[in-house]
């Protein structure tokens, strides 16, 4: 069986002019991704953007990859505020099943006293 194909412009929902935009966006920004010596991705470059949040932009779920997003939720007149799974709050379990908060206030702690205690010893070696 062969596939048959047929130009119908009438029927595209993008125009060829935005397609192009659309391919040299995406050319210049793999262009600026961080590569090592053997052309292997390093993730993608600085944007400038700052977050509220430490581990945001920094951190990634274990199970799927994505990053980790936070989050918050009212437990009467408190706010309870958590890092969660990208890839989980967004798209759902078929993405990646782990669906567990991270509290903020422990993580973020925990995190910078790795990052002290890291600091102090190196300034005495």
């Amino acid at each position: 069986m062969a596939w048959l194909t047929l130009d119908a412009p009438q029927l595209r929902v993008v125009s060829d002019q935005l397609w192009s935009a659309a391919h040299r966006r995406i050319s210049a920004a793999a262009a600026v991704y961080l590569r090592g010596t053997k052309g292997q991705l390093f993730g993608r470059p600085p944007t400038g953007l700052e977050s509220r949040y430490l581990l945001t932009g920094l951190s990634c779920c274990s199970k799927c990859g994505s990053g980790l997003m936070a989050h918050s939720s009212s437990h009467g007149r408190e706010r309870w505020r958590y890092y969660v799974c990208t890839g989980f709050h967004n798209r759902g379990r078929s993405v990646c099943a782990n669906g567990l908060p991270l509290p903020m206030r422990e993580a973020d702690e925990a995190v910078l006293g790795q990052l002290r205690e890291y600091g102090l010893a190196s300034r005495h070696r």
